[in-house]
């Protein structure tokens, strides 16, 4: 907005979208440019108003009791408790104070009806807990409405009480010394505030042998390509389906990191995490909930690129540019040796008899669907170095073997190159996918490898079991390839990228996370949604060792990985 012409000063604040969401931080933006360059220096100036109508509150009589303080007026309504359809007499209070007193049953009360929703693991109600208090609030009257200040901060983050209401913020240019005002005050209304969806509950659906020892131990791996918010922002269009609030990153990490907290892992593999939001998110949040990292970079000369970097020097010279462009990309993988022990880390593993050791690869592979040859190569790698560290750290600790898991986003369907090397153990020498090598360097690249190698959700079309869980989970697989229809579903693609591939000899899958209905996700068009932050499904499995492992695994509730998730 402008002011004199002598003095004028131009202030815009734009909204990145229009609909608020409870416990979404809401940030506008804002410019202020100033009409010359003697012109004082500035601040702004901000003031938050939920409005409502003067006679929507003088017809409103309903008295709503405090279930802590029954002869005390509620203020607010826990929004997890409507969510989880807990009564709203049982989910009310009447302050902040009474909130936290009672908030260690309450607290309880949400994991009760998470579980008899048939959610599993429980209801991370920590990182929830801030929605709830109560903000001071003073009346301002204006056109015939009633306007409560709710903040005067530069963002504002709703709360469950701001729901159904409209939002307005005031912005204000001032002198920073005298505090008068440069510019006339910005007014920018929002649409009504909104919950966030209620998540969907995925259950383990348990697969393995009923006649299998209760005292068999077992533990959970996860992966879950999060969607980064650079391709979210990228693919704007792409995703243009989605709302645009369920697309920032403030609205998509929470939502990843209730629905990764959940699901409960012991080892966790998370892919395209930023590493911004790797080291100022996941790795804090995550290690509130006991977890430790190890994160990996993309742009780094290691993994893949210095693989490809040896392959291009190989190369004719009048080759090597081609080579450098085609070959040369910045994905990466980890692999770590993990051990498990009954109560912590021993000081020496080589006396450590009684734990149990597990190579764990994580890795996002190529995605351009031209380039078959370098996924190709990039798995192949990785599958050299897998099956090398962990033959070495077996035969180091004198076992016969250790249990290898290989984890992520391969960008690779059932029938690929990629799928047969891994499942398979070699490339069949007339699979299509080979005649794709320009510079001939499959010839010079092991195809192949001596890891019993199984993906654990084709357990679903092996199990003996018959329960109608599990005949359910059978219609959601493709017979033809004996993986899921899709781990990633969006509006161009749909179609299984994502993987957890096993030792057959050293592991049993005793349950997997159930995947998900086209019907369910359709009703959101496709993936990203409001109710899932990415475009992939998040797979686990559940495993135990085979008796004949030398060690064993302790539990879940019990035993620590070093790190647990990767």
């Amino acid at each position: 907005m402008k002011g004199s012409v002598e003095d004028s000063w131009i202030l815009i604040v734009k909204f990145p979208y229009s609909t608020p969401v409870v416990g979404v931080e809401f940030i506008p933006y804002f410019r202020v440019t100033k009409p010359n360059i003697e012109a004082p220096e500035y601040t702004l100036k901000y003031n938050w108003y939920r409005l409502e109508s003067n006679e929507s509150n003088e017809s409103n009589e309903e008295f709503l009791a405090c279930s802590v303080h029954p002869t005390s007026l509620a203020k607010f309504q826990c929004w997890p408790c409507a969510m989880l359809k807990i009564r709203v007499e049982d989910s009310c209070h009447c302050s902040e104070r009474c909130f936290r007193d009672s908030w260690p049953h309450h607290r309880a009360r949400h994991n009760d009806a998470w579980g008899r929703l048939g959610g599993c693991g429980s209801w991370s109600s920590d990182d929830i807990y801030p929605y709830f208090l109560e903000k001071t609030a003073t009346v301002v009257e204006r056109d015939d409405k009633s306007w409560l200040e709710v903040g005067c901060s530069e963002t504002y983050v709703p709360a469950a009480i701001d729901v159904g209401y409209i939002l307005k913020l005031e912005c204000a240019v001032v002198d920073s010394v005298t505090g008068n005002p440069l510019a006339p005050t910005n007014i920018t209304l929002t649409d009504r505030v909104i919950f966030p969806p209620l998540p969907h509950l995925r259950r383990m659906i348990q697969i393995g042998s009923e006649t299998q020892p209760v005292r068999s131990r077992t533990f959970n791996v996860l992966t879950y390509n999060v969607l980064s918010d650079h391709y979210a922002r990228l693919g704007a269009t792409r995703y243009h389906y989605c709302p645009k609030w369920a697309l920032t990153w403030q609205y998509r990490r929470q939502n990843l990191l209730r629905e990764i907290i959940r699901y409960d892992a012991d080892i966790i593999c998370l892919q395209e995490v930023q590493s911004d939001h790797f080291e100022d998110f996941f790795a804090p949040e995550l290690g509130r909930h006991g977890y430790s990292a190890i994160y990996q970079k993309k742009i780094n000369p290691i993994e893949f690129l210095k693989t490809a970097e040896l392959r291009v020097n190989a190369l004719p010279s009048n080759q090597r540019k081609d080579g450098a462009r085609r070959l040369m990309k910045d994905n990466v993988a980890v692999i770590v040796v993990l051990e498990s022990t009954e109560g912590g880390p021993v000081p020496n593993m080589l006396q450590s008899g009684s734990s149990q050791l597990i190579c764990v690869a994580n890795t996002h592979i190529q995605s351009n669907v031209e380039f078959t040859d370098v996924k190709l190569m990039q798995v192949a790698d990785l599958l050299l170095n897998v099956e090398s560290i962990a033959h070495s750290v077996a035969m180091s600790y004198c076992r016969a073997a250790i249990p290898v898991l290989i984890c992520g986003d391969l960008n690779s369907c059932p029938g690929s190159a990629v799928h047969e090397l891994v499942a398979s153990k070699s490339v069949h020498p007339n699979h299509p996918e080979r005649k794709d090598d320009p510079f001939g360097l499959f010839q010079q690249t092991k195809l192949s490898h001596n890891m019993s190698l199984v993906s654990a959700y084709t357990s679903f079309l092996r199990t003996s079991r018959n329960e109608p869980d599990v005949r359910r989970q059978q219609t959601l697989m493709d017979s033809n390839t004996n993986e899921p229809l899709f781990t990633n579903f969006s509006e161009q693609f749909v179609g299984t990228l994502d993987y957890i591939f096993y030792t057959e000899d050293t592991l049993v899958v005793d349950g997997l996370l159930e995947l998900l209905d086209e019907a369910l996700l359709r009703e959101d068009t496709a993936l990203p949604s409001p109710r899932w932050s990415s475009d992939h499904i998040a797979l686990m499995g559940s495993f135990r060792i085979r008796p004949k492992t030398h060690g064993a695994l302790a539990s879940s509730s019990s035993s620590s990985f070093f790190p647990p998730y990767v």
